[in-house]
C-alpha cells in the first residue's frame, strides 16, 4: 500500500513493473478523460507515442531550465526519494531541451509558477480532490 507516501515510491527500485504497461496506463487515461476536465500523466516517449496512437489530445507542461533549484526543493518537500532527486539533478536541462525539440503544444512554467497558478491565471476553476484507491489514484 503506497497511498500513505506515494511520492516516496516514485522510481522505487523494488517496485515490480506492470506487464500490461503502457496499455493499462492508456486505458486509465481514457477512463479519466471521461471523469475529469484535466488529466495529468507522466511524461515519457512511450506515453507521448501512445497518446498520439490513441488520438488523445495533450499538452506538454514543463518548467524553464532556470527553475531547477525550485523543482529540486519541491521534490524534497513532498517526500520524493533520493534516487528520483538525483536523477532530476542529472537530467533536468536535458529533459527540458528534449521537450522543446518536440515542438508540441506546451505550457511552460516560469520560476516558481505551478501548473495550478497557470490554470487559475487562464480562468480555470480548480476543485482539489484526493482519491486513493488501489488502481485509481488522482491528485
Amino acid at each position: 500500500d503506497i497511498s500513505n507516501n506515494i511520492e516516496h515510491y516514485k522510481f522505487y527500485n523494488d517496485r515490480e513493473a506492470n506487464e500490461n504497461y503502457p496499455y493499462n496506463y492508456i486505458e486509465a487515461i481514457k477512463e479519466s478523460i471521461n471523469k475529469y476536465d484535466i488529466v495529468l500523466v507522466a511524461y515519457s516517449d512511450t506515453i507521448i507515442q501512445s497518446l498520439k496512437d490513441n488520438n488523445i489530445d495533450f499538452l506538454l507542461c514543463y518548467p524553464t531550465e532556470d527553475s531547477k533549484d525550485v523543482y529540486l526543493e519541491r521534490y524534497k518537500k513532498r517526500g520524493n526519494n533520493e534516487e528520483l532527486i538525483n536523477i532530476v539533478k542529472e537530467t533536468f536541462e536535458e529533459e527540458i531541451s528534449e521537450a522543446e525539440k518536440r515542438h508540441l503544444p506546451s505550457i511552460i512554467l516560469k520560476g516558481e509558477e505551478t501548473l495550478e497558478d497557470h490554470l487559475l491565471k487562464d480562468g480555470y476553476h480548480l476543485e482539489k480532490r484526493e482519491v486513493y484507491k488501489k488502481f485509481d489514484i488522482n491528485f
